[in-house]
């Protein structure tokens, strides 16, 4: 194994949700202070960002969930460089249960250099280019290929078939050390609006029929198109884009100020999951009728 060790961990009781897993947005966090490792060996120290005002941040990240992880249990990543694109860094980091040995979830992310003054995406510079081409040397064996699409495209954010289901503002407290948003809390407006989304299916905690039945995150795929500052107004509008035996497959954009053009975009594939068995579950006739009401059928290709 190639790929370098990036972080070591466990998880607090305190990340996980009412489905009794970690939460989406934790494995965001802890994947971020992962890629600060990457950062640091791709000569990219925290002194030399701030002295050259140039860092390397998410513009794609591509989320496969694995094994759950809950409160306890403990964790190691490591990553690695796929390859080089003309703006940027493919990455691969693999998240590791240390008990049982097993990968919980991969991060496949597209990293883009930003100016911190402007906020600006910015072509690759080259001394980076030359430390990301040496590591691709050493770990690109040890990095499977960018995950295939699982279908269609999500709709546009003013499609008339979008609901909204998220309104609020970023925070202080939610930007990172160089203060643009963390990745982490546009995943957390995410996990509001899919509460809104699910309450629309019958399977809020207050409305769902059975107390056993969940949802179980298989697959995040998101898309930043923007970094946001605290103050921005934000809100979501999300869908639903297929509905499987076991899944359904939706989306979500998040505005920040400017209706119809989303800051980020995600789509997700979630498992209709039983609590107690801990394992996927078919989807009850009665959520299924619910969903393929709301289902959008022109999604693009």
């Amino acid at each position: 194994m190639s790929l370098i060790p990036t972080y070591c961990g466990a998880v607090n009781a305190w990340e996980c949700d009412a489905m009794g897993h970690m939460n989406v947005q934790f494995y965001m966090g802890k994947s971020l202070e992962a890629m600060g490792h990457l950062r640091h060996a791709l000569g990219l120290t925290p002194d030399r960002i701030r002295a050259r005002g140039l860092t390397l941040v998410p513009g794609e990240d591509r989320i496969r969930f694995r094994r759950e992880l809950r409160a306890g249990d403990i964790f190691t990543m490591a990553s690695g460089v796929r390859g080089l694109r003309e703006d940027g860094i493919d990455t691969h980091t693999e998240l590791r249960n240390l008990e049982t040995g097993e990968i919980a979830a991969t991060i496949d992310r597209r990293l883009s250099a930003l100016d911190l003054a402007s906020g600006e995406f910015l072509p690759l510079p080259d001394d980076l280019a030359r430390a990301a081409g040496r590591l691709a040397e050493a770990t690109a064996a040890d990095c499977p290929p960018w995950p295939a699409a699982q279908g269609g495209a999500a709709p546009p954010c003013d499609d008339p078939g979008t609901i909204e289901t998220y309104r609020g503002t970023l925070s202080n407290w939610e930007v990172d050390e160089f203060g643009y948003s963390s990745p982490r809390f546009h995943v957390d407006r995410f996990s509001a609006a899919l509460v809104q989304l699910l309450a629309r299916l019958g399977l809020s905690p207050e409305s769902r029929p059975e107390p056993h039945w969940g949802l179980a995150a298989l697959d995040h795929h998101v898309r930043y198109h923007a970094v946001l500052r605290a103050g921005a107004l934000l809100g979501v509008r999300s869908g639903i884009l297929e509905v499987r035996d076991k899944v359904f497959r939706i989306f979500h954009h998040m505005e920040a100020g400017e209706p119809g053009r989303p800051a980020t975009s995600i789509e997700i594939v979630l498992a209709m999951f039983d609590l107690e068995r801990r394992r996927a579950m078919p989807i009850p006739d009665q959520v299924r009728m619910r969903a393929e009401a709301l289902l959008l059928h022109h999604a693009a290709g």
